[in-house]
């Protein structure tokens, strides 16, 4: 074999090797995502906390979710085509604010009283 063969099989191996880190690490913050959006929103539904807490407990699923995101993003920037990965990321920023919103809304909505006549925001 020659030194561009050996060259080219390490890179390559080098490459599968970090894609599956970068897998495993997704579906490592994907779990660690769901697990603190559902015990967030037990503890705000069942258990009787001050607004200021159940305020800031609502909003750490969503940090949970911006860091899997950004993991997520980071893997399927690791593509070679051009117009893929800026196809896929418009696709994945989109989708991903797109679900968010809705979390981060119903969070809040278990935790403020929105009064429509006044437009005012009870905690």
């Amino acid at each position: 074999m020659s030194f561009w063969n050996v060259y080219l099989s390490l890179r390559y191996q080098f490459k599968k090797d970090s894609m599956e880190k970068t897998k495993r690490k997704v579906l490592l913050f994907g779990l660690i995502w769901i697990v603190t959006y559902l015990v967030c929103l037990l503890i705000v539904k069942k258990v009787l906390l001050p607004k200021w807490a159940g305020f800031s407990l609502a909003l750490i699923p969503a940090f949970t979710f911006a860091i899997f995101i950004y993991q997520y993003i980071k893997k399927i920037s690791s593509m070679d085509e051009v117009e893929i990965r800026i196809q896929f990321e418009a696709v994945v920023w989109g989708f991903s604010l797109a679900l968010l919103l809705p979390m981060i809304l119903g969070s809040l909505s278990l935790v403020i009283t929105w009064n429509n006549k006044t437009g005012v925001i009870y905690l």
